[in-house]
């Protein structure tokens, strides 16, 4: 704010030091004077000098704020109670006020309709809107076992968003990351997959991390040319030397998982970092 400040007393400053003097004016009214004489030619350069310092410095990201930059600002001028918080879903069928139960339908709802748009001509989908990536009863198993991270509104009592955590040995492993539609774009699947990684180091002790990533094998799906952008900005990379090693080509009308058939040939590559 000061640096905005100064920058706006320089440029008015420069507009009046700099204009003729004997056609402008500074004040109103009865107390209306006239400058008859500019500055000193070394004055003006050093204003003008200011100016464009504080005006780049203005321009300037921040280091470590290019990604979700808007997001975070809001986030770190939130007071801490409405800021949203990552946890571990829960779920149980007992009525114990002890334990928090989250909604295995609301959470499903938030994955099946990112899959739905994000899957859409790859995953066979008739009658539209059929196609499932996961049922309430997967979704209160996961939660059951301690493998999805919910992000929530703790204004709004509201899940944002979640993510699924999976460890094998020292790999971690996430996928069915989804948010909800009203609140994408916002930098919230940065926060879940960087709470992945955190519970993947801290509470795991996992070395590397990884996801794998459906893309068609012969045409570009823009969001997951996107998404596959996005992980190579977070620092994720091929699992193996080439493409053809990270990848596993699937033929169209093959079923994955056993329920899901393939509307055209398909690409599974996975991408590693290290934690």
């Amino acid at each position: 704010n000061l640096l905005c400040l100064l920058s706006l007393e320089n440029l008015r400053c420069l507009r009046v030091w700099c204009s003729p003097p004997e056609r402008h004016s500074v004040g109103g009214g009865a107390s209306r004077r006239t400058m008859t004489k500019g500055l000193p030619w070394s004055t003006r350069t050093l204003v003008s000098l200011c100016s464009l310092v504080s005006l780049l410095v203005l321009l300037t990201p921040i280091d470590g704020l290019s990604f979700g930059t808007k997001q975070r600002a809001s986030l770190d001028s939130m007071p801490p109670s409405s800021v949203p918080i990552t946890r571990m879903a829960s779920f149980s069928q007992q009525s114990n006020n002890d334990i928090q139960n989250d909604d295995p339908k609301t959470v499903a709802k938030i994955i099946n309709d990112a899959y739905q748009k994000g899957e859409e001509g790859i995953i066979l989908d008739e009658p539209r809107g059929s196609f499932q990536r996961m049922t309430e009863t997967d979704v209160a198993d996961m939660m059951q076992g301690g493998k999805l991270l919910v992000l929530q509104d703790q204004l709004q009592d509201e899940i944002i968003g979640c993510i699924k955590v999976d460890v094998n040995k020292d790999i971690g492993e996430w996928g069915c990351l989804a948010v909800q539609e009203k609140y994408q774009g916002k930098g919230y699947g940065t926060i879940l997959v960087h709470a992945a990684e955190t519970y993947f180091k801290e509470e795991k002790q996992c070395t590397m991390t990884q996801l794998e990533l459906l893309a068609p094998t012969n045409w570009k799906h823009t969001h997951k040319e996107r998404l596959r952008s996005w992980y190579c900005n977070m620092g994720y990379t091929l699992a193996g030397a080439t493409y053809e090693e990270s990848t596993n080509s699937l033929c169209e009308g093959e079923i994955l998982a056993g329920k899901f058939q393939l509307m055209t040939d398909a690409d599974f590559t996975m991408y590693r970092k290290e934690l």
